[in-house]
């Protein structure tokens, strides 16, 4: 995970595939010292592709450290180069 060019941490993904080629999905966000957020999302209708849609949202269930009480929510958008831009609100 990047913040501009700087890295800030890494995230480790699980993803279940579901009906109507939906896929579940939860990620662990390592945030380097200052703990973990958990966020979980659905992947709807893929059309096929490998990579899931171009843009999703999904839910911070929780977290770790100074994220221990973190609830809220993300959007996520793949860029041009194929990575993922992602922005929170959290409470």
């Amino acid at each position: 995970m990047l913040s501009g060019s700087t890295v800030v941490g890494y995230d480790n993904e699980l993803c279940t595939a579901v009906l109507d080629s939906n896929d579940y999905c939860e990620a662990t966000l390592v945030l380097a010292g200052k703990g973990q957020l958990q966020a979980s999302w659905l992947w709807i209708g893929r059309n096929g592709s490998l990579y899931g849609p171009p843009s999703f949202s999904g839910v911070i269930v929780g977290g770790t450290g100074v994220y221990a009480s973190a609830h809220g929510q993300f959007d996520a958008n793949v860029l041009p180069n194929g990575q993922l831009q992602l922005s929170a609100a959290l409470r």
